[in-house]
């Protein structure tokens, strides 16, 4: 969904309401770690699922800001991105703790205030 949404986002250009989805798809983030220690699967199958579709967000911002080829650009985007899921798969096994989607909720709450 991230390279989708870069894809669609350079061809379309701006968008409002993108940041706002953005910032929701942090609380998003949240309440997804929150449900990970959930005993319900049907629980963590939407969140993961809402989790996934908001990261086209993320990906139509980049590419509305994208210069230079999309190739390269795009190809630097999924190279970070694998970076960053692998660094958080790796803090998550060895914190695993539902009080994880506290301190996302909280610094997704001071990105907000800041922006």
């Amino acid at each position: 969904m991230l390279m989708v949404g870069l894809l669609i986002g350079s061809t379309f250009g701006l968008a409002t309401g993108v940041e706002t989805a953005i910032v929701a798809s942090l609380f998003v983030v949240s309440a997804a770690i929150w449900h990970a220690f959930s005993a319900s699967q049907k629980m963590v199958k939407l969140a993961v699922g809402l989790c996934i579709g908001m990261m086209f967000f993320h990906g139509y911002a980049h590419g509305v800001e994208a210069e230079g080829t999309l190739g390269q650009f795009s190809l630097g985007m999924a190279l970070g991105a694998t970076a960053l899921m692998t660094l958080g798969t790796q803090i998550g096994s060895r914190v695993a703790s539902r009080w994880m989607s506290v301190g996302v909720a909280a610094a997704s709450s001071l990105f907000l205030m800041a922006a």
